[in-house]
């Protein structure tokens, strides 16, 4: 009869340290899948950052050059205007001058 517990005992100790070892697996699994979510999320979150850094950079680069072209835009114009205010000043003085002298 002794022999028979301690046949029993031993199986059921022996059957219960598997399925320690099989939840400490399953325990394990699953923090591995929880740090590898976490690092995927922080991974993920700097990309969309640095997308979003980049999208600035290229809007700030876009708004840049359009300032620079309405800048150039305006210098002509000013130049035109300011060609076409001499050329009606020397037209008007001229006018002006042949009529005093006649």
């Amino acid at each position: 009869m002794n022999f028979a517990a301690t046949e029993i005992q031993r199986t059921y100790r022996g059957m219960m340290g598997q399925v320690e070892v099989a939840m400490m697996m399953i325990s394990s699994v699953k923090i591995q899948a929880v740090a590898r979510g976490w690092l995927a999320r922080k991974i993920a979150g700097g990309m969309l950052v640095e997308r979003d850094v980049k999208e600035e950079g290229e809007r700030l680069a876009s708004i840049t050059i359009q300032s620079l072209l309405r800048r150039a835009a305006v210098r002509i114009n000013q130049s035109k205007r300011a060609a076409s205010t001499l050329a009606i000043q020397r037209t008007w003085r001229g006018f002006v001058g042949r009529s005093e002298a006649r």
